[in-house]
């Protein structure tokens, strides 16, 4: 904001004698200087016409394969060019088709069931999902569906005739023929050669079907391949019959390609793959091609490895390589990058701090683009030069969000544009579960962030701290139980330690996790209070950690003491929980009111809701019943009914409110409510706020804590709504101070994620006409079906293929927030639930304004020379 300050004042002297009216040139100069600022300001009023994918990206994937078809070429249908491709079958429900030559998407699609087999038929691609039950054909130049049709058996596989122009389905009893419209042509029986695994030939539908799978088992140990190796199906070119084996030889990854009919070696080839970081092949594919002048065959491979990325290798080069283990995240956390005077690495090399001839050139390069004097190589090198860079933003808006993933991989994304920033295998120090992952400490300015990584299987876990900037591991323990309940203790310490404690409730004992024992001195175990929540015998228990005598050190168990048992009525079954983040920030503790009265929070974090599906006793009704329960004491806080209502329950639990969502059986849609909790003490209540501020500063030890032990009465506050998107999961949005306005963040079945305003989900909106208090306070009058503004879709347009979950994180910046959402595909966005109220836009034109302002400087003293003349 600025101020303009206009002062007259008076002017006397011999030099200026007597005072005369401005003259004509003075009036121009000022219209033609209010003009300039008029035309000047014209591109700050002005706004861009899509901001969409300013501050998100989105990263699409197909996920593990585990089946492929290398497609005949075919002319694009957009840019009539030659199309080379191959179709691809996933471990998360995706057939699609990718660009040979550069990896890219052509289509995709999303099946109900995991994709099993495939095959090819000229322009179709066949595929067999819904556990063999479900046969659908695609066109796969442009991905429409051409036909589906249910299968009488299950299929285990799919064979293409030796003309290519039909496709049969093998059941376990027959081969069932399909024309190209989906028509059975004609069902004939194997012969049980085929049913034992061996290649037969049947005639049907007047061709010929090569029906089963010949073992190829042998060939890895023939040529040499230790154990590991992956081995390709039969490939049949120019009437011979050839097969890959990729392995590890000697620590270099070699792939071989066979002749089966005289086991000789056609081709041999290594390939620059590290090992530690790929893991042993999984699966192979192979196809051929004749090199140009006929003289020989060339061949390509697509390779899976056991760290899930695909690659297409060919003559000893890697063509493309796909990370699709990013389809499979388990947990994520986010991590400062260092400060700009040191380095990380990033993609092929290092990226610091840009020097002053750096930021010139770009400034020169950037000129000449705008003025279209840039070539082709400059206009290509300034957009690499505009890629942010890695290093420490104060804003906290440019980060690296560390992804672990299930094949036990460790990614660091930039949150500018989602590019790989570094990769770490940690497959050999993990164990089956991922339990949790965290930032143990981090002190940007002093040294790396340390991720802290629990893991699981059988009757033991893993506890191993990663460095954050590289993801070398630091620290490496296995812990003596196998639970995969953590429970995280207050940060503490000069670098803000944050332990965790495993805990195991059926031998009573918890393990406290620290990477160094000198770190176990700065954890406070004095007062902490653990719950469990038995789902399917409809039991809450809770217990306390206790400090053994001999004093607390790394591996010793301390010993749980249970301290209450909530059973929920017989028949009962817990579908959901939730208790409020432990270290949330919370800016108040008073709502005020529209009649300047005040509402205490209720914003004790040892609270604990619980949802149970259950039945009426009398009349024997679905009813939903939620509870809130002190996790300390056991004490019931409080209870409620649903009628007609059942799971599947999602729920967030912020500050002092609740809000979950169910299926309400009577309208068949899905239903929300929220529950807000207050202090019930009347007279505190009821004083105004200025009465508040006056004991806040003339009383002594005014606290805000709360305590279990000496409970309030509370008041709970709620309402329901309908809402007309079907939700698959939910969390809540959380800024830096809390001060932000909060979003209910729904992932819908569409794959989309939709935010909805707390200020709809209050359950003090007026259900009558609105007073003036109610007006005063911002209440928005009762409506029971929540609005759907398309334009509060964090996706827009984008769908999250397979959206699992939904995580968000605070920034420096108080207004503003930044979520990720993950499933098959990534999704990342910074919203700003509030506006920006404590930055200017992105956009804003820093150029214009000093030009503006230089140019009033200009004008001023022109206008002030022609004042002097007249």
């Amino acid at each position: 904001f600025c101020s303009i300050r206009v002062d007259t004042m008076r002017v006397s002297g011999p030099r200026f004698g007597r005072r005369r009216p401005l003259g004509l040139s003075f009036a121009a100069a000022l219209f033609f200087l209010l003009a300039w600022c008029e035309i000047s300001t014209f591109g700050v009023l002005s706004i861009a016409v899509d901001e969409a994918g300013k501050n998100d990206w989105h990263r699409e994937q197909v996920g593990l394969v585990h089946g492929a078809q290398f497609l005949p070429a075919y002319a694009d249908p957009a840019t009539n060019a030659t199309m080379r491709s191959v179709a691809v079958l996933t471990e998360q429900a995706v057939v699609a088709v990718l660009n040979q030559r550069t990896g890219a998407i052509v289509w995709r699609k999303q099946l109900d069931g995991a994709a099993e087999v495939s095959a090819v038929a000229q322009s179709q691609l066949v595929t067999v999902s819904e556990a063999g039950k479900r046969v659908q054909s695609w066109d796969f130049r442009t991905g429409a569906m051409v036909w589906e049709a249910r299968a009488e058996g299950t299929v285990g596989d799919l064979v293409t005739s030796e003309d290519g122009k039909l496709v049969g389905a093998v059941t376990d009893n027959e081969l069932v023929v399909y024309d190209r419209a989906g028509e059975v042509q004609e069902a004939v029986a194997i012969a049980g050669k085929a049913k034992m695994g061996k290649t037969v030939s049947v005639e049907a539908a007047g061709t010929t079907f090569s029906v089963g799978r010949g073992s190829r088992a042998d060939l890895a140990s023939e040529f040499g391949f230790a154990n590991g190796a992956a081995t390709s199906a039969t490939y049949r070119l120019d009437g011979s019959d050839y097969a890959a084996v990729v392995g590890y030889v000697d620590a270099k990854l070699v792939a071989m390609v066979v002749d089966l009919g005289t086991r000789a070696i056609v081709e041999s080839q290594e390939y620059a793959l590290d090992a530690s970081e790929r893991g042993t092949p999984r699966e192979v594919f192979l196809t051929g091609y004749a090199k140009k002048g006929g003289s020989s065959a060339g061949f390509r491979l697509l390779l899976v490895s056991s760290d899930e990325s695909l690659c297409l290798v060919q003559q000893g080069e890697v063509v493309w390589l796909r990370e699709e283990a990013l389809a499979s995240i388990t947990k994520t956390v986010v991590v400062d990058f260092p400060v700009s005077s040191e380095k990380v690495e990033a993609g092929g090399g290092l990226s610091g701090q840009a020097t002053a001839q750096d930021r010139l050139g770009a400034l020169v390069l950037g000129l000449k683009a705008s003025l279209n004097f840039a070539t082709r190589e400059e206009v290509e090198l300034l957009a690499k030069k505009k890629v942010e860079p890695a290093h420490f933003d104060p804003n906290g808006f440019n980060r690296q969000v560390l992804a672990l993933t299930s094949s036990g991989k460790l990614f660091a994304l930039h949150t500018s544009d989602g590019r790989v920033v570094w990769s770490k295998g940690l497959a050999g120090e993990l164990r089956g579960d991922h339990v949790a992952m965290w930032v143990y400490s981090q002190d940007a300015a002093h040294g790396s962030p340390k991720i802290a990584i629990v893991s699981s299987g059988g009757s033991k876990a893993n506890f191993v701290i990663v460095d954050g900037w590289t993801g070398a591991v630091l620290a490496a323990r296995e812990v003596g139980t196998g639970s995969s309940h953590l429970v995280r203790l207050q940060p503490s310490g000069p670098s803000a330690l944050q332990g965790a404690l495993l805990v195991d409730f059926e031998a009573s004992q918890a393990l406290a996790l620290a990477e160094r024992p000198e770190d176990l001195s700065h954890f406070d175990l004095g007062s902490t209070f653990v719950y469990s929540v038995d789902d399917q015998g409809g039991a809450v228990s809770g217990y306390r950690a206790s400090v053994p005598a001999s004093g607390l050190s790394i591996g010793s168990p301390l010993p749980l003491t249970n301290l209450w048992t909530t059973n929920l009525a017989p028949g009962q079954t817990i579908v959901a929980s939730a208790a409020p983040n432990f270290f949330q920030k919370v800016y108040s503790r008073t709502r005020v009111l529209g009649d300047r009265s005040a509402l205490y929070k209720y914003t004790n974090p040892n609270t604990l809701f619980v949802a149970a599906e259950g039945k009426d006793s009398e009349s024997g009704e679905k009813k939903l019943f939620s509870y809130l329960v002190d996790t300390v004491t056991g004490r019931m806080l409080y209870s409620i009914a649903h009628r007609d209502a059942s799971g599947p329950c999602h729920v967030v639990f912020k500050e002092n409110w609740v809000v979950y969502k169910y299926r309400s059986e009577r309208g068949n849609r899905d239903e929300v409510s929220v529950l807000e909790l207050y202090e019930d003490e009347p007279t505190k209540n009821q004083n105004s706020i200025s009465a508040h501020l006056y004991d806040l500063v003339t009383k002594a030890n005014q606290s805000s804590e709360v305590s279990s032990y000496s409970p309030t009465a509370i008041r709970v506050l709620g309402q329901s709504y309908v809402l007309s998107l079907p939700v698959k999961a939910m969390t809540v949005t959380s800024s830096a101070l809390g001060i932000t306005a909060n979003q209910v963040l729904v992932a819908t079945l569409s794959d989309q994620i939709y935010a909805i305003d707390k200020k709809l989900l209050d359950p003090r909106r007026p259900t009558q006409k609105p007073t003036n208090a109610d007006k005063e306070e911002g209440l928005i009058p009762y409506n029971e079906f929540l609005p759907i503004a398309p334009q509060k879709f964090v996706t827009y347009t984008h769908q999250v293929a397979g959206l699992r979950e939904i995580n968000c994180w605070p920034t420096r910046r108080e207004s503003s927030v930044v979520v990720l959402a993950h499933g098959t595909d990534v999704f990342y966005a910074r919203m700003m639930p509030s506006k920006s109220f404590d930055m200017l836009e992105d956009d804003f034109s820093y150029s214009l304004l000093v030009t503006t302002i230089f140019g009033l400087l200009v004008a001023t003293f022109v206008v002030y020379s022609m004042v002097q003349k007249d």
